[in-house]
């Protein structure tokens, strides 16, 4: 169940992501959750934004990675 997150003034999506789930690879998860702010580079303001469960990924696989570090 997705939670919500106070995004303070100044913060960018892969702080977000860092705090939220310890890893900024999940910037298009919040931004997908999150349709209304996703052109919002740094937040000007304190924005309510969604905090969606970050998906299930199993602990061999390599779909999380970015492709330069994926096993080929």
């Amino acid at each position: 169940m997705p939670k919500e997150y106070l995004a303070s003034q100044g913060a960018v999506w892969d702080w977000i992501s860092f705090k939220q789930y310890g890893d900024e690879r999940f910037i298009d998860l919040l931004l997908k959750a999150n349709p209304a702010v996703r052109h919002i580079v740094q937040f000007e303001k304190p924005t309510l934004i969604q905090i969606p469960d970050m998906p299930e990924v199993p602990a061999e696989s390599n779909s999380m990675l970015p492709p330069w570090k994926q096993a080929v």
